[in-house]
């Protein structure tokens, strides 16, 4: 879903009570649906919200899944988290807030779908990692060494695609 700036119609409500300079009540309803008719189009249920340009807000921001911006995604689990990276994505940071009273989780990380030799996906975290497991994408592709890492908090672990080998291989 993309929410982009929309000008709505405003209802021309006159100088005072009946005094014929308002919108009549066909076109003040015609306006209204037309409105109303742009927000069931953009897709709150949608799931997902693309933004273009700034973005502020006034307070806090609550979610589950993911933030990917400019090549990284954004996860603030609260418990154990199985995750897919998406393509373009070159960093995954899983960052717990420190409200959420998590020390430590289990990570399953599915490297992206992708085709770009020389790809490389780096992922952090800012508490520890106990058990990572990076799991290939598509399941063309293999990992190498496959053995599951731990990560102490501020550590990363970067893997790198070989397409000739077919293999995401750790090289951080």
């Amino acid at each position: 879903m993309t929410i982009s700036t929309q000008t709505f119609l405003a209802v021309v409500t006159g100088a005072s009570a009946n005094d014929g300079t308002g919108d009549s009540l066909r076109a003040a309803f015609t306006k209204l649906n037309a409105n109303f008719g742009y927000m069931g189009n953009v897709g709150f249920d949608a799931k997902n919200i693309n933004a273009t340009g700034a973005v502020e807000v006034a307070g806090n921001v609550a979610f589950a899944g993911a933030i990917v911006n400019s090549g990284y995604q954004l996860y603030q689990p609260t418990a154990n988290v199985a995750i897919t990276a998406n393509v373009n994505v070159s960093r995954v940071i899983l960052a717990p807030t420190p409200s959420g009273g998590i020390a430590s989780f289990f990570a399953d990380v599915t490297l992206p779908n992708t085709t770009v030799d020389g790809t490389v996906v780096s992922i952090s975290s800012n508490v520890a990692v106990q058990f990572m497991r990076a799991l290939p994408g598509w399941g063309i592709y293999t990992i190498s060494p496959s053995a599951n890492i731990a990560l102490t908090a501020g550590d990363s672990a970067s893997y790198l695609l070989n397409t000739a080998t077919s293999k995401w291989y750790k090289v951080g």
